[in-house]
């Protein structure tokens, strides 16, 4: 099919765009999909971006990291213990393992690796 294969993959670009929408803590939320304001919980983050088909990758990254066996990411998100920093390390992992498993980094994107980084470091003092 014309539509198949790697020039099509676009998951790296997708993920990128979840983590731009709720990078920032007061842009995040547990308990809903999305509030009137603006914030959205993971899940809701990824049916605004259509990047529902992600939801596997970072529940696997959620349950490797966390060493506990989520059902669903609503569960992930909405758990006392998870915190901003910990779902943007998730998200951060869930990235790597995309592009550890071949999905391309569109060259766009790459400006965006350096964002997520700096995020992902800034996520990681915070929660120190």
């Amino acid at each position: 099919m014309p539509f198949d294969g790697p020039a099509f993959d676009n998951r790296v670009r997708k993920i990128d765009s979840v983590i731009q929408l709720i990078g920032a803590p007061q842009k995040w939320v547990k308990g809903k999909r999305r509030t009137n304001d603006g914030r959205f919980c993971v899940n809701g983050a990824l049916i605004e971006r259509s990047a529902t088909n992600l939801s596997p990758v970072i529940l696997q990254a959620a349950n490797q990291m966390t060493g506990r066996r989520y059902g669903c990411l609503e569960a992930f998100n909405d758990e006392v213990e998870t915190t901003h920093p910990l779902l943007i390390r998730v998200l951060a992992r869930a990235r790597a393992d995309l592009i550890e498993q071949g999905a391309p980094v569109p060259s766009r994107s790459r400006e965006h690796t350096n964002a997520a980084t700096g995020l992902f470091a800034s996520s990681t003092a915070v929660a120190r």
